[in-house]
């Protein structure tokens, strides 16, 4: 019991601000909370980051929370049922995107909010900030950021949420916990072998066709743009994967390792696409796999 505790109150701590602060990388500790602690500790700590941070007003930080405690506690609950890596991510993110749409839906009745209004808003604050070509090429961006708006919150989502399972795993590694109130949870062993499913290719190969001709009616080469810009996410991992299992199988020292990921996702992105997406027909993993098995 006092383990227990010795646990809880740091965690709790640490999932209020860092959920509320620090969205990417917000879902850790109540990924831990609830594997560690239970679902009990991890609904009151959800309930109370929010009431702490309205009671703060800072509502920003209370969404911010929410939306991190949830990606947290549906993921942990598909990870418990062992539903797949890839079906309880999917499970997740439509579960948190659907939440939030019934959010915006509850505010534009209720509050009489214009969520196109605020998200364009908020991305031409970002494009005055980074962007230094001129009010013509701010205006294409805007337009192109808007029509991806759906994509880059799913991604956003994938993103952290992948983050937090990893980092979730070495935290309780290093700290021998043991996930007591869990029966599945999902090793970094099966991140290695994460591949999307074979018949993936074909949608993406059919929104690389659809993003680059000109279709009518327009909302359908919005769609393929946005199935294009999530694909080629989702074959970053892919072929990321592929690059964990060739260290692990070269038995590469955690510093080159750590340069390496830092490459990939900095400089060698194209890269590790191109890797992911040629692995539907190379099957590079169980090649690595033929080569060490001794001649007879």
């Amino acid at each position: 019991m006092k383990n227990n505790w010795a646990k809880f109150f740091p965690l709790f701590t640490l999932s209020i601000l860092v959920g509320g602060k620090l969205f990417g990388l917000g879902p850790l500790p109540m990924l831990l909370i609830r594997r560690n602690l239970g679902r009990g500790a991890a609904l009151f700590t959800m309930v109370a980051g929010i009431a702490v941070w309205l009671g703060l007003g800072d509502v920003m930080a209370a969404v911010s929370f929410a939306a991190s405690s949830l990606l947290a506690l549906v993921f942990s609950e598909c990870e418990n049922l062992n539903l797949g890596y890839t079906t309880s991510g999917l499970v997740t993110l439509l579960v948190c995107l659907g939440t939030a749409s019934a959010g915006v839906g509850y505010g534009m009745n209720r509050f009489g909010l214009d969520p196109v209004a605020l998200v364009s808003t908020q991305i031409d604050m970002a494009v005055r900030g980074l962007n230094q070509g001129g009010a013509q090429q701010a205006t294409l961006n805007k337009e192109v950021l808007l029509n991806l708006f759906p994509a880059l919150l799913f991604v956003v989502g994938l993103m952290t949420l992948w983050l937090s399972t990893v980092l979730a795993n070495q935290v309780e590694k290093s700290l021998k916990w043991k996930a007591p109130t869990m029966l599945h949870v999902y090793s970094l062993r099966s991140l290695r072998f994460w591949r999307l499913p074979d018949e993936y290719i074909w949608l993406a190969l059919a929104s690389v066709a659809a993003s680059f001709f000109q279709i009518e009616p327009k909302w359908v080469q919005i769609l393929s743009q946005n199935l294009l810009f999530v694909s080629v996410v989702l074959y970053f991992y892919q072929g990321l994967a592929v690059v964990v299992d060739f260290f692990e199988l070269k038995k590469v020292s955690p510093i080159w390792r750590v340069l390496a990921y830092s490459l990939a996702f900095i400089q060698l992105f194209p890269v590790v696409v191109c890797l992911g997406f040629v692995d539907y027909w190379a099957d590079f993993r169980a090649r690595q796999r033929a080569d060490k098995r001794p001649a007879i």
